[in-house]
């Protein structure tokens, strides 16, 4: 199965889900979506409030795309496709500053990087588009996955070695080169 076809299928999935979820009065699934723990001191916080986006992550860069319209209707199935294209085709520079690591930093370190960085205005706005993301996909751009131990491992520990993680959302999705796909929630 072609990996972007797989991420494309799991991104709609996920948005289906979330949409059904969003009326159902269920609390557990409703904060599965568009929230983040915010590294504090000395207790982190959670916010909560769910966007219209999700974030892509692949090579250590992260892209905000649009899942829900301007109607309040999950984006088409086709233009899913074109932005995971044009982001599995760009062409990237191997300095990305690989934000998503912070988030493994102990609490107390993470949080004054964290202040630190929300002094430049675009900075803040990059939290924002992440920290109230629906969800978090990642795009596995390593090595090919065989064995489901090594799949469930690279569902953090490979993701955190490329950056391609943000261990403060609660539900992040990762791809294999394969097509399948695991979770951590």
């Amino acid at each position: 199965q072609n990996q972007l076809e797989a991420v494309v299928r799991t991104i709609n999935a996920t948005t289906d889900y979330y949409l059904e979820s969003k009326y159902s009065g269920d609390e557990l699934k409703n904060k599965m979506f568009g929230g983040c723990r915010i590294p504090g001191e000395p207790i982190d916080s959670w916010v909560q409030q769910p966007s219209k986006n999700a974030i892509i992550a692949y090579r250590g860069n992260l892209y905000s795309i649009d899942v829900i319209d301007t109607n309040g209707c999950k984006v088409g199935v086709s233009s899913l496709h074109h932005y995971i294209h044009d982001i599995m085709s760009a062409k990237l520079t191997t300095d990305s500053k690989q934000v998503g690591l912070l988030t493994a930093l102990p609490r107390a370190e993470w949080y004054r990087a964290r202040n630190s960085l929300l002094l430049d205005w675009r900075n803040r706005e990059n939290f924002a588009s992440i920290e109230n993301s629906l969800f978090f996909v990642s795009i596995d751009s390593l090595i090919e996955n065989n064995t489901q131990k090594e799949k469930h491992a690279g569902v953090t520990y490979k993701s955190a070695i490329n950056g391609d993680c943000w261990f403060d959302k609660p539900f992040q999705l990762k791809v294999f080169k394969d097509g399948t796909f695991g979770c951590n929630f």
